[in-house]
C-alpha cells in the first residue's frame, strides 16, 4: 500500500506534458495520470486488469476498509456516484449488451470455512427487446434464508416500474405473492380505507361492517347484505328482499321483483314492476334486454315505444333456438315479420352448402334470376392489412405444426405483449405472455384444425393476427 501511494505522489510531481513514462513494470505515467495496465491513462488513476483476475482493485485493512468519495460543486446534480458500465466484446472492441445480461451489482460476501460467499445482493440486469431506441432494465434484491446457503430473490423492480415481492413478474404497481401485515390505517386517494369505530372486520373469507355485519359502499350503516349508496343511486342485493323501485331511480339495482324473480336495472325508470313475468331484466332508458319466462322461456330485445306493449319488443330468441324479428313467436330458425331483407351489394348474396360440402353464393342478375356459383367455404382469418400496426415485422413457424410454433417478432413495440389463440368458433383455447423475441407456443394438445393467433400490446390493441394450422 505504501509503495502504491509513493508511486501516485511521484507521478503527481512530474510535469504534465503529454509523454508516457514507465515507472515500473506495467505502471505508467501519462499527462499527469497514472495508469496500471495501460500506458495511456484517461483518468487520474486508470486500471486495466488481466482477464485471469476477478478483482481489478482490492482495498484491504485490519480495521474499517471504507470507500469514501467526496464531491464539491455548486451544481445541484453533481454528486459522488458509483457507476457500473457493462458491454459484451472486449475493452478495445465493445459490443452491444444482451437481454438478461447482468449490468452491475452490490454484493455482501461472508467469510466461512476458508472462503468468501455472496449471500446478499442488489443486482441490475438488462431487460428484453433492447435497441438504440429502447433500453429496459430491472433490479433484483436477494438475501439468503436461515438454514440455507442459496441466495433467493426477494424483491424486483420491473422495467415498467412495477414492484414484485415474492414474484418475478409483477403485473401491478405493487404485486405481493404472500401475506401482508401492517399497523396503522390504509388510505386510498387520501381517504381512510380501513380503521376507526365503523371500520371493516375480516373473519376468514368474510368482510363486513363492524356495526351491522353487512357490506356497503357509501354508507356506514348498510341495511342489506350488500349495498352501494350515493344520493339517488342504489345497488342492492339481499336474500328475500323486494325493493320498491318507485321510491327512487336506481342507477344499478339487483333485487327480487314478483314471484321471486331477479331484476337488474341500469338507470331504471320509475314505477312498480312487481308481478311482471320475467326472470331478469336489463334496462337502459327505452332499451331493454329481458330474460323472460313467457312461452317456456325466451330472450327479448326491446327498443322504443311503451315497455308494457308487444310493440316494444323488436327481436326474440326462443328456447328452441328460433329467432324472430318483428314477432315473438318465430316458427323457423329465422322468421321476419312485417319487414323485408335487403342486400344492397350486387357482389354479395346468399351462401349455402350442398350435401357434398361445396359452398355456393347465390346472386341476382338483371332479369331477377337467382344464379349460384361455387366458392371456398368461409373461414376465420384476419388480413394483415386490417391490423392496427401493419408495420410489425413477424413470422410464425413452422406452420402447419403438430407440436410447437415459434412467434418471432423482429421489431416489437415497448411494453408487455400477450398472445391469445382462438379456435374456429371464436373460443379462447390458449393465451400467455410474450417473453422473448422468439416465443415458443405449445399447440400439441390442440385438436387438428385451423386456429387464429393474435397478439395485443400493453394497451390491449391487437397488433398481430395470423392463421395457424394444427396437423
Amino acid at each position: 500500500m505504501k509503495k502504491l501511494l509513493l508511486l501516485i505522489l511521484t507521478s503527481a510531481c512530474i510535469a504534465g506534458y503529454a509523454q508516457t513514462d514507465t515507472i515500473s513494470n506495467n505502471i505508467y505515467q501519462y499527462g499527469g495520470n497514472l495508469g496500471i495496465g495501460t500506458s495511456y491513462p484517461l483518468a487520474p488513476l486508470d486500471i486495466i486488469g488481466d482477464e485471469s483476475m476477478n478483482d481489478v482493485l482490492s482495498i484491504k485493512n485490519n480495521n474499517y476498509a471504507r470507500y469514501a468519495a467526496y464531491s464539491f460543486s455548486d451544481i445541484w446534480y453533481e454528486n459522488s456516484v458509483f457507476a457500473g458500465f457493462r458491454a459484451r466484446g472486449s475493452i478495445n472492441e465493445p459490443q452491444n449488451i444482451g437481454a438478461q445480461d447482468r449490468i452491475t451489482g452490490l454484493y455482501g460476501c461472508m467469510y466461512i470455512d476458508g472462503e468468501y460467499h455472496t449471500y446478499s445482493a442488489v443486482e441490475m440486469f438488462a431487460g428484453n427487446f433492447i435497441s438504440n431506441e429502447s433500453a429496459p432494465a430491472y433490479i433484483i434484491f436477494g438475501t439468503t434464508p436461515n438454514g440455507s446457503l442459496q441466495r433467493v430473490e426477494r424483491m424486483r423492480i420491473a422495467p415498467d416500474g412495477n414492484i414484485g415481492i415474492g414474484t418475478n413478474d409483477p403485473d401491478y404497481s405493487l404485486d405481493v405473492a404472500g401475506d401482508i401485515n401492517f399497523s396503522g390505517n390504509l388510505y386510498q386517494n387520501g381517504l381512510l380505507f380501513s380503521g376507526g369505530t365503523n371500520g371493516w372486520i375480516v373473519n376468514g373469507n368474510d368482510m363486513y361492517s363492524s356495526v351491522s355485519g353487512n357490506v356497503s359502499i357509501g354508507t356506514e350503516f348498510p341495511e342489506h347484505k350488500f349495498e352501494v349508496f350515493d344520493n339517488n343511486s342504489h345497488l342492492l342485493f339481499n336474500e328475500g328482499y323486494s325493493p320498491t323501485w318507485q321510491s327512487h331511480r336506481a342507477g344499478l339495482g339487483i333485487g327480487y321483483i314478483g314471484d321471486g324473480h331477479a331484476c337488474l336495472f341500469i338507470d331504471g325508470v320509475d314505477g312498480d314492476f312487481s308481478g311482471m313475468d320475467y326472470a331478469s331484466l336489463i334496462q337502459f332508458n327505452d332499451l331493454s334486454l329481458e330474460l323472460s319466462n313467457r312461452s317456456n322461456s325466451q330472450i327479448n330485445f326491446g327498443v322504443g315505444g311503451d315497455y308494457f306493449s308487444q310493440e316494444h319488443i323488436k327481436m326474440s330468441i326462443l328456447h328452441t333456438g328460433n329467432v324472430g324479428i318483428g314477432t315473438t313467436e318465430p316458427a323457423a330458425k329465422l322468421q321476419i315479420a312485417d319487414g323485408d331483407i335487403f342486400i344492397s351489394d350486387i357482389d354479395r348474396g346468399i351462401l349455402m352448402k350442398s350435401p357434398d360440402g361445396q359452398c355456393w353464393r347465390g346472386t341476382l342478375d338483371n332479369m331477377g334470376i337467382l344464379n349460384f356459383e361455387p366458392i371456398n367455404c368461409p373461414e376465420i382469418y384476419v388480413s394483415k392489412d386490417e391490423l392496427n400496426n401493419p408495420g410489425i415485422n413477424y413470422t410464425i413457424f413452422p406452420n402447419p405444426s403438430d407440436g410447437k410454433v415459434v412467434l418471432s417478432i423482429n421489431n416489437p413495440p415497448s411494453g408487455k405483449l400477450r398472445y391469445t389463440i382462438f379456435n374456429s368458433v371464436g373460443q379462447v383455447v390458449g393465451n400467455g405472455k410474450v417473453k422473448s423475441n422468439n416465443q415458443e407456443i405449445d399447440i400439441s394438445g390442440f385438436q387438428a384444425g385451423i386456429y387464429v393467433l393474435t397478439v395485443n400490446d400493453k394497451s390491449g390493441v391487437e397488433i398481430i393476427s395470423e392463421k395457424i394450422i394444427k396437423q
